[in-house]
């Protein structure tokens, strides 16, 4: 295995200077531009997915780790396309003659893999034969979040099954919808939609209910504990069934003429919320299946929760106007408003701090805490944050069609640089720095379509495309791929921190280490895998970050 090691010189100040860039003929307003240390930042490349000899590589079959710290993929035999191997880590090993399936468990490194011997099917980890017999595999192994539980469809005698572990497989089946299949959030139960006698039902750990005529087309389980939630129907009506992993008896509400397809969960899974319809024309908002009346509207909007559940928000049409309006723990806010910007409401996990998007007289603005803040043209879809300290930002269009970022905090409202477009998502606040109660603002904007980071107001780095920004544990540091022309490269607190590559492997993603340095799985050229390893130049400290912030 040969290991590429170089070293990328930075040249920089340790303090934030205004910067006027020009690119073409296009100016772009004054913004500070920090820059690392004048020490060199160091990076390592460990080539470790790759045709290997008398093995050709199946560029479709490669894929990261959950923790982004392992790559896999299988090979077929060069020479007589017989036979086949999995590359692990830079490591070949052989797998017979039929086409292994594999899948990385979660919260652990270990690989797991069927395949076979051209008379059985059989399962290792690591690359260790268990004795078990298996079925013959039909797409992905899925794994429980927390690694514990493994489940696939597998084919016996041309027919179809679910298999738990190494348990007895449930079935046969005529269908099985192979994207539903699912793990609660505990790990505890499995559930998806299999076709029976010619009708799709439901299957949670294996048991069906098999009073309803018809099933909706997804199944819901919460962020946390073990509760799943589905849509039926018997005769005219719907209802919504919820199968829990402690309860006897399962819950059934309804019967609604119609249902809006989604249904939201408190964080800590035990309350759910959603619209339904009880009589023509009309929508509730249930909460545990009761009506909430001061909800009762013709046009539904958002529901939001709580963690805990005991704050729970929605917005939605008044009836007989125009106008819109929040209503919070059925209570309705004092202020009816001209329009509520759809998918902006946010309610904070303590349930202390509620935010969301209005139009008044004409102009679109932020409704937080019972303040209206800022005035704009139009807001930014899925473009607004707020943390759990009431501290808030989103993204709106000013009166010369610039979009910028208003950031709310302490009482004070501050505006960013005007810029030709702000991503939508891109806004994220930094986990807390440590030692204060302060988060880093962050987002990527647009200039001359080019992409452009930010973070607490200052630029970080100009690339055509620029990924998700990802933060340190610590908050101390940024790092992100950015795209020129048809190369990628990691970027580190706005500074080159590798050699150009072709893509980011299937699954890859940045990964911050304990000791400050940063591990992404890419693949360096088409077809050939590997890991980058690299070491940060030294970064502001905390005081100065907040003089920045400030």
């Amino acid at each position: 295995m040969v290991k590429v090691k170089a070293y990328l010189s930075a040249t920089a100040l340790r303090f934030c200077l205004p910067l006027l860039t020009v690119i073409g003929s296009a100016s772009i307003a004054p913004h500070a531009l920090w820059a690392a240390d004048p020490l060199a930042s160091f990076y390592e490349y460990t080539p470790l997915v790759t045709d290997q000899q008398q093995w050709s590589l199946e560029k479709q079959t490669v894929r990261v780790s959950p923790n982004g710290k392992h790559i896999a993929g299988v090979a077929v035999h060069a020479i007589d396309f017989t036979g086949y191997a999995l590359i692990h880590d830079g490591t070949t090993h052989h797998y017979g003659l039929a086409k292994p399936v594999f899948s990385f468990q979660p919260q652990t490194d270990q690989v797991h893999a069927l395949f076979s011997d051209n008379r059985q099917w059989f399962k290792r980890v690591n690359h260790r034969t268990l004795d078990e017999r298996h079925y013959q595999p039909e797409g992905d192994i899925i794994f429980s979040s927390n690694g514990k539980h493994m489940a696939y469809v597998g084919i016996e005698d041309l027919k179809r099954y679910v298999l738990l572990d190494d348990k007895a497989a449930d079935g046969p089946f005529q269908k099985i919808d192979r994207d539903s299949i699912k793990f609660t959030a505990d790990g505890h139960v499995l559930t998806y939609r299999a076709m029976s006698d010619g009708i799709w039902r439901i299957y949670i750990n294996g048991r069906s209910d098999s009073r309803w005529m018809q099933i909706g087309n997804k199944i819901f389980t919460a962020q946390q504990g073990g509760d799943v939630f589905y849509h039926a129907r018997r005769g005219d009506k719907w209802h919504i069934i919820r199968v829990g992993r402690t309860n006897q008896r399962d819950q059934v509400w309804g019967g609604y003429i119609n249902l809006k397809n989604n249904i939201h969960f408190s964080g800590n899974g035990k309350h759910a919320a959603w619209w339904a319809q009880s009589k023509p024309g009309w929508w509730d908002l249930y909460v545990n299946g009761k009506a909430i009346s001061a909800c009762r509207t013709r046009t539904p909007g958002d529901i939001a929760l709580s963690h805990d559940g005991s704050a729970i928000a929605a917005t939605h049409q008044t009836v007989g106007s125009t106008t819109w309006r929040a209503v919070v723990n059925g209570q309705p806010l004092d202020e009816p408003f001209d329009a509520i910007a759809s998918g902006s409401l946010r309610l904070s996990a303590s349930g202390k701090h509620l935010a969301f998007g209005i139009k008044q007289d004409g102009h679109w603005k932020l409704y937080l805490d019972g303040k209206i803040l800022g005035q704009t043209t139009g807001l930014l879809k899925n473009g607004l944050i707020l943390s759990e300290t009431g501290r808030i930002a989103y993204a709106g269009r000013d009166l010369l069609g610039k979009w910028r970022v208003w950031d709310a905090k302490d009482g004070i409202t501050r505006r960013s640089e005007a810029y030709d477009g702000i991503n939508p998502g891109s806004l994220q606040f930094s986990p807390i720095i440590p030692g204060t109660n302060a988060h880093r603002l962050a987002y990527i904007a647009n200039i001359d379509n080019r992409d452009v980071a930010v973070v607490d107001g200052v630029m970080l780095g100009m690339r055509s495309k620029i990924t998700r920004l990802v933060f340190s544990p610590n908050a101390k540091h940024v790092a992100f791929i950015g795209s020129r022309i048809d190369k990628k490269q990691l970027i580190i607190n706005g500074k080159p921190a590798s050699a150009p590559f072709h893509d980011l492997a299937p699954g890859g993603k940045i990964v911050f280490g304990n000791d400050g340095a940063v591990l992404v799985m890419v693949e360096q050229k088409p077809g050939k895998y590997g890991r980058i390893d690299a070491h940060l130049a030294p970064t502001p400290t905390t005081s100065e970050m907040a003089q920045v912030i400030e």
